[in-house]
């Protein structure tokens, strides 16, 4: 993007008439500047118009370069709900468009688990973004990083409708959400899949966006034992804890939560653990040490 400032003038320090460009009797902001000059520009700048080459289509492409522009526009007047809900726009289109060119049999399985997940059998371009997120995950199209961070923007542009989401996004919910989306264009250009399991963790353990996420029980528990254990716990101590001893099926409770706190970056089974048989898992589940004293950090924050 090239942003430009130009301040008005002429050699004589005469400012052209706003309607017929003719020069006028007033001095030019120019010439009270001491600057002999036609135009005095300042340029700042930040290449959008090639961000979104990854993106085959080219009519959604020029969209996507004035949504961001827009984004940026709407930062820079404080509109920070609007530059949120546009954030989010942009990455439901680009996660459309991801999942619209990939081969047929790769479309077939996004209809397919779309369908188990939704009871509804759409086309790509009418899915739901939550769902079409977990699909795209499931099946490696996105990381789970990447999902995350696309699920906090799909949360903020539900802004749109203030009957389901309550408050204002503030300042720092704005440059935060830019933030994320800077991320996932970048990891787009590239084709890497980069993962920023730290970056990710601090994301869950402060945003605003996770906070009803985060606040779960299971969570919190899950997250007091590894802090508890040293970044090291095997599955049968999990069960021990009360809230999974005492559900209806807590293996699968409890893997279903560790699944969720590794999408986030936050731990991860020890490879050398799976056992199979009699009971298909993965015995150990860690923690590495960066993410433990990030988690120290929130757990005496809170106070659990």
């Amino acid at each position: 993007m090239i942003e430009l400032t130009c301040i008005a003038g002429s050699a004589n320090g005469r400012q052209p008439d706003s309607e017929s460009g003719n020069l006028g009797s007033s001095p030019s902001p120019a010439a009270k500047l001491g600057a002999n000059v036609i135009y005095v520009c300042s340029f700042v700048m930040k290449s959008y118009f090639k961000i979104f080459d990854f993106i085959s289509e080219q009519k959604l492409r020029d969209s996507l370069i004035l949504d961001y522009k827009e984004v940026l526009t709407c930062l820079k007047r404080k509109a920070y709900k609007a530059a949120v809900v546009l954030s989010g726009g942009i990455v439901e289109a680009i996660l459309i468009n991801r999942a619209l060119y990939l081969p047929n049999d790769k479309k077939n399985k996004i209809e397919k688990i779309y369908l188990e997940l939704t009871g509804k059998k759409e086309q790509i371009e009418k899915m739901e973004l939550s769902p079409l997120i977990r699909t795209l995950s499931s099946l490696g199209v996105i990381t789970s990083p990447q999902a995350g961070r696309s699920d906090v923007l799909r949360d903020y542009r539900n802004l749109i409708h203030p009957y389901k989401k309550g408050g204002r996004p503030t300042k720092s919910d704005a440059q935060n959400v830019k933030k994320l989306l800077d991320d996932l264009i970048k990891e787009f250009q590239v084709g890497i899949l980069e993962i920023n399991d730290e970056s990710n963790v601090r994301l869950f353990l402060a945003h605003s966006a996770y906070k009803e996420k985060r606040e779960k029980p299971e969570y919190g528990e899950i997250l007091k034992l590894f802090y508890a254990m040293n970044g090291r716990v095997d599955f049968e101590d999990f069960i021990k804890l009360s809230i999974f001893k005492n559900k209806p099926n807590p293996s699968k409770s409890l893997i279903s939560n560790l699944t969720y706190l590794k999408s986030q970056g936050l731990c991860n089974f020890d490879t050398n653990s799976w056992q199979g048989y009699p009971i298909r898992r993965y015995e150990s589940w860690v923690m590495d040490e960066t993410i433990k004293k990030l988690v120290g950090e929130y757990l005496k924050n809170i106070k659990i």
